[in-house]
């Protein structure tokens, strides 16, 4: 049986406008999340940040319709968000897809290897740099490091942003979508 992965996103959608606490990246995020990961032939992805789910739906879903899937490994640190997106990515049938980390974030990027080839990070917004500082040594060259928030929050996120900015290594664009993604291909 096909699990609706629309009509659960719409649900997540809809919960976050209602009940608020999961800021998601919305309809319009999530989708350019799928379309970079399909344009990099991306086969291993990661998120820092999970909440409920909803951004590794999109992305999973991505990563699971190659022959060759992929795989998301995504990180909370919040136990309710953690049991929310696991139940959620288990209704989309994406568990094979999926590795929810458990823990705090930068101890748990400390804990990853291998390199991935697009990495998402929305989570605590005043951490940015230091997920980037960790992330550094899990991308390769050509690899995307998508920023959410930059928009919405930009006090919190400024110093990210002069990081990368600053860092002959990366190109970068911001995009206003969602929150301000700002998408950074690292060069060398």
């Amino acid at each position: 049986m096909q699990a609706d992965i629309d009509g659960l996103l719409a649900e997540l959608e809809a919960l976050s406008e209602r009940e608020g606490g999961m800021w998601n990246v919305g309809p319009q995020g999530g989708a350019l999340l799928a379309w970079l990961i399909g344009l990099l032939g991306a086969r291993r992805v990661l998120e820092v940040g999970t909440s409920n789910g909803y951004s590794a739906l999109w992305m999973a879903r991505a990563l699971a319709r190659e022959a060759d899937e992929g795989a998301l490994v995504t990180l909370e640190i919040e136990p309710g968000k953690i049991d929310m997106a696991h139940q959620n990515v288990k209704r989309a049938g994406l568990e094979r897809v999926v590795t929810i980390v458990e823990g705090p974030a930068v101890a748990s990027l400390q804990a990853l290897g291998g390199a991935f080839d697009l990495v998402f990070i929305d989570a605590d917004k005043g951490r940015y740099v230091d997920y980037l500082r960790e992330v550094r040594r899990l991308i390769r060259p050509g690899s995307l490091v998508v920023a959410d928030n930059i928009l919405s929050h930009p006090k919190e996120t400024q110093p990210y942003r002069d990081e990368v900015e600053a860092d002959s290594t990366f190109d970068s664009v911001l995009l206003p979508i969602a929150g301000g993604l700002l998408v950074s291909r690292f060069r060398t």
